[in-house]
Formats: C-alpha cells, sequence, structure tokens
C-alpha cells in the first residue's frame, strides 16, 4: 500500500507541529516525503494509521479500534527505570492530574505501551533548522566559554561537574553559558514553576543563563569554545537517552565533552574520539586537555562534523522513518 495514499493522522507535541520534538520527528519527516496528516487528540476514526508522540494520552490510544495502526513515538527510556520507583508510580498520576492523560493509569509504564512489541526502530532526530551554522574559528576566548543546551529540568546533571569545575576554575578563568527556557514548570512541566537561573544556581556557580531560540542557537553555541553535556549516570532514564544532544553539537562543529553514558560512548567511538567521564576526575582531566589544547578542540569539532554528514544525515534518516512504515505494511516508494 502507498503510504501517500494513506489516511494520516498525528498527535504532536504542540497543535501547530512547531515544538521541537515535532520539528526533529514525524512533522519534519512528513513534509520532506509530502505527506499530508490530520492533527488529532484522540482516536476518531477515519484514519488507516495514526503517529503518537510521547505526550500524547496514551490511555486513550491504547483503547483504539484493533484495525488502527498505531506507530508509537516514545523519545525517552521510561522503560529503563524500575517499576517501582516514585517517578514509575507517580508519572501516571501527575499526568493525570496535569490533564495529559483523561484516565489514570498507575502503572504508566506498561499501561502506556501495552504488550510489548518486537517491531521497535531506532530513529533520532534532525537538527536542520537548529545547526545552521558551524563553527570555524577554534582559538579560545578568555574567560574560555563552556556552553550546554537543553531543558531546564535536566540541570541537575551539573551535581557531578560542579566540583570539577570549581577546581578548574582556579587555574582558568572560565564562564559557562546555560542555553534553555527562562521559566519552565519543574513537575509534569505543568506544576512547581520556577526561574531557571535560580535553578541553575543549585548546580553551578555564576551561571549564564541564555533563551533558547531556534533563530540564534547557532550562533551562540558556535561562539562559545567547548560544549558539555552532562549525565546522571546512576539515573536509568538520563543514562538510558539517545545521543541527539551530542549530534545537534557536532552538526555545528563544536567539540563536545560528554558523561559516558552507553550512547555518548557508541558515539564518540564511531566518531573516533574519546570524550567521555564516567566520574568527577575524569570531568576535570578532560576539561584541562581542551581548555589549554586548541588542535585537540579543532579536531575533534571536525570529526563530529564530518561524522554526523556521513552516518547522520538527512536522507538517511528519512530512510530510516520510510523503514518504521514500510514495517506496518506503508510503503513510502511505492
Amino acid at each position: 500500500m502507498k503510504l501517500t495514499d494513506a489516511r494520516i493522522g498525528y498527535d504532536p507535541y504542540s497543535p501547530a507541529c512547531d515544538l521541537p520534538g515535532d520539528r526533529r520527528r514525524f512533522a519534519f519527516y512528513a513534509r520532506t516525503r509530502g505527506l499530508g496528516f490530520d492533527v488529532v487528540g484522540e482516536p476518531s476514526g477515519g484514519h488507516d494509521l495514526v503517529v503518537v508522540s510521547a505526550t500524547a494520552d496514551i490511555t486513550s490510544w491504547v483503547r483504539a479500534d484493533r484495525s488502527l495502526t498505531i506507530v508509537y513515538d516514545l523519545i525517552d527510556s521510561y522503560l529503563a527505570l524500575p517499576r517501582w520507583t516514585p517517578k514509575s508510580l507517580g508519572r501516571g498520576l501527575m499526568k493525570r492530574a496535569s490533564g495529559e492523560t483523561r484516565r489514570l493509569a498507575w502503572d504508566y509504564q506498561r499501561a502506556a505501551i501495552g504488550a510489548y512489541c518486537p517491531n521497535v526502530h531506532v530513529v533520532l532526530d534532525h537538527h536542520g533548522p537548529e545547526a545552521r551554522l558551524r563553527k570555524h574559528d577554534y582559538d579560545a576566548h578568555r574567560p574560555f566559554r563552556l556552553v550546554w543546551e537543553g531543558l531546564p529540568y535536566t540541570l541537575p546533571a551539573f551535581a557531578g561537574l560542579r566540583a570539577p569545575l570549581e577546581r578548574i576554575g582556579r587555574r582558568h578563568e572560565i564562564e559557562l553559558q546555560l542555553v534553555t527556557d527562562l521559566e519552565f514548570r519543574r513537575y509534569a512541566r505543568r506544576f512547581g514553576r520556577w526561574r531557571t537561573a535560580d535553578f541553575a544556581r543549585r548546580y553551578v556557580d555564576r551561571p549564564q543563563v541564555h533563551e533558547w531560540d531556534v533563530e540564534t542557537l547557532a550562533e551562540r553555541v558556535t561562539s562559545c569554545d567547548l560544549a558539555v553535556i552532562p549525565a546522571l549516570l546512576d539515573d536509568p532514564m538520563f543514562a538510558g537517552k539517545p545521543e541527539n544532544k551530542l549530534l545537534l553539537f557536532w552538526r555545528m562543529a563544536m567539540p563536545v565533552l560528554t558523561s559516558a553514558t552507553p550512547a555518548y560512548r557508541r558515539a564518540m567511538e564511531d566518531a573516533g574520539l574519546d570524550m567521555t567521564a564516567s566520574g568527577e576526575d575524569d570531568w576535570e582531566r578532560l576539561l584541562e586537555r581542551f581548555i589549554v589544547d586548541g588542535e585537540a578542540r579543532a579536531d575533534a569539532g571536525r570529526r563530529g562534523a564530518r561524522f554526523t554528514d556521513e552516518q547522520h544525515s538527512d536522507e538517511r534518516l528519512l530512510e530510516r522513518w520510510d523503514a518504521v512504515f514500510r514495517s506496518v505494511g506503508w510503503d513510502p516508494a511505492a
């Protein structure tokens, strides 16, 4: 069956399909392949297949007619969390209280996913609009500029980087620039309003917080000297994240230091780099090396850019989405 003939529904992150989760994933694929789709919020009939985002009301979609093909685009490693932790048990309650789901599902992991499905595909993000510039000048600024990009609620990952930054700061003048939302809701993204600068100071000293904007992100990032991506290695949710953030920086030819998650270690090895840290000593050693060695920074940035060009091009990304739909009986090439 031709995918272009399918009646496709999409339950998105935002009604306008313009949030990063839409723009980097199915909405990018559909628009590039010339596919039409309806924005939907619950099963309503009239569709052959539906793509369901991670913020959709999955408690409704599991009750859809069995004849409907559902592609569930799960972007975080929810299932890596132990079942009986407060986070796992509380997720369903928070989603119901916030209105994200219409029904309460205590065991959100299993109730959301249903029976485990062997038809699983790994499809990473498209970063075209964000990575519109590449770094070319690797001369260091003074103070030396470190940069991080991400959502504010992931800032606790800097807890393990605070001490290394303090020690490095005694030898080198450095500044840490955080590119993120200026305010956020800490719980279920609807409760507990925080100013990001106040929250960040719990984990790092004197952070410079800049508002995330797709138009200015690349200019902000490439004006810095070195990117950092810390992660909580003892938290399965953090440790199980894919390498999307690393690839975003590499598309801008940025040198990047990361925590040693499985995905980051794998990507670094594939790119021929050794820039992951398993603890504070590793962070301090790597920071010292890449602060003082401009040639190493330049080599790392160029290797990362070359790796993304060769292994994570737009065409390869589109082919992975093609394989998803082909696996459920809809041929993009027919």
